[in-house]
């Protein structure tokens, strides 16, 4: 945790340019530093960010050892060549689809690098995402099909179950792949409008030409439930904490209206979508704006949450994550200070390693898997993958051991149901 608090540090810098702490941070590295750092910037996706800091920050750049720099500047190189590959490869997918008549977007990819990057700055990209209207994912596939793209594990098509409880089917080529979508995420109870998302999308011009993408609007809500879903499982990569910095940065006003957060309330994401935002301004403060009015001394975050609270929605229930990291307690300025249990959490839900139960519980309480159609949901997506369902039957053993005492002890209305049909306690009698 130490270490990955210090690269926080780093990467906090490298964001707002700070060029003297950057340097310092770095300074007196050993080849052994270096070589943690490289697989840290590696797992994390952000070779190429770093690469493109010590481009514009001479004073990083002179404490970066020759081989470092090097090695950079030839990931650099790779880098280039495999973005020209996926923009191809999405070129010739797109043109199969428009030759069948089916619509599609792009999502994420080289329509956000060129919309909300600095010029310059290159962006890790490990497939092409294209989104596709749900009726038209059997023949979508078919024509992936004709250039060369397979189904993983071979498969000859998506089966309705998958597509009731997944959002998207990988086709690969053997080198370069294409995330097939069509939802932008599926959930227990989520009620994303396919045809609002579809109805809402907008061109975008970019290196490339002129692309059809989704809105601002739901660029945000995809981000969100993106890097919700990535905690859950363990994946998160910072990679997707700096799309959502640079979004940010540009349509961050969104969120200051009511209008967006009723339509995340209308379609049972507004809890998760808080609670992501919660984890992004902590990790990376000051990226969540602040609310526009001069007498509102509050985040955005503590605006919605109190408004919730007020309004006595069916949503606001007050989870362990919301305990874990109060709304009244303001951003954590140094990740690399000591800092109290609740403000440690977020590193944590950043820092453990893939399928970590407690990252799965965070997810969880978010997406109330305690209620059974929600259960159900969840059994049926883990059936789809044979594999996981060892994993996936034990951290609901985990669930429900944390969720007992939690639902007992902060709920009133559960609490009284508690008393009123446990069994009584019977006094315990000293044996004869």
């Amino acid at each position: 945790m130490e270490q990955f608090t210090r690269y926080l540090g780093l990467f906090q810098h490298l964001l707002r340019a700070d060029e003297d702490s950057a340097a310092r941070s770095i300074a007196g590295w050993t080849d052994s530093d270096w070589q943690q750092f490289l697989t840290f910037l590696h797992e994390h996706r952000l070779r190429e960010f770093f690469w493109y800091s010590t481009r514009r920050l001479p004073l990083l750049e002179q404490n970066v050892p020759p081989a470092v720099q090097k090695k950079l500047a030839r990931f650099a190189t790779r880098c280039s060549e495999r973005i020209a590959a996926l923009a191809r490869l999405r070129d010739q997918a797109g043109e199969a689809l428009d030759s069948d008549g089916i619509s599609w977007l792009i999502l994420k990819g080289s329509a956000l690098i060129a919309r909300f990057y600095p010029p310059g700055q290159m962006r890790h990209q490990g497939d092409v995402d294209l989104l596709v209207r749900e009726e038209d994912v059997p023949a979508a596939v078919r024509s992936l099909k004709s250039t060369g793209l397979m189904l993983r594990g071979n498969r000859p098509e998506i089966r309705p179950g998958r597509m009731r409880a997944e959002h998207a089917a990988t086709l690969s080529n053997g080198n370069l792949s294409v995330d097939l979508h069509w939802k932008l995420r599926s959930g227990p109870d989520y009620r994303i409008s396919m045809d609002d998302v579809w109805d809402s999308r907008q061109p975008c011009a970019n290196m490339d030409g002129l692309l059809e993408t989704v809105s601002d609007e739901y660029l945000l809500v995809l981000l969100c439930l993106s890097v919700a879903h990535d905690l859950g499982r363990g994946g998160i990569r910072l990679k997707s904490f700096l799309d959502l910095y640079h979004v940010l940065q540009q349509l961050g006003s969104q969120l200051e209206t009511t209008e967006f957060w009723e339509r995340r309330r209308s379609e049972q994401i507004a809890r998760i979508c808080r609670a992501t935002l919660n984890v992004v301004d902590r990790i990376l403060p000051q990226t969540v704006p602040s609310l526009p009015s001069p007498d509102e001394n509050r985040n955005i975050l503590q605006f919605v949450s109190a408004a919730e609270h007020s309004a006595g929605g069916r949503e606001f229930h007050q989870s362990h994550a919301e305990h874990w990291h109060p709304a009244n307690q303001g951003p954590l300025q140094n990740p690399t200070a000591d800092c109290t249990p609740e403000h440690r959490t977020e590193l944590q839900l950043v820092a453990n390693p893939r399928g970590a139960i407690d990252n799965f519980l965070w997810l969880a309480e978010q997406q109330q898997l305690w209620k059974p159609a929600h259960l159900r949901w969840y059994i049926s997506k883990q059936l789809h993958h044979p594999g996981r369902i060892p994993l996936a039957f034990w951290r609901m053993l985990c669930f429900g051991a944390r969720l007992a005492p939690w639902a007992v002890t902060q709920s009133p209305t559960t609490r009284l149901k508690h008393r009123q049909t446990a069994p009584p306690v019977r006094p315990h009698r000293r044996a004869a």
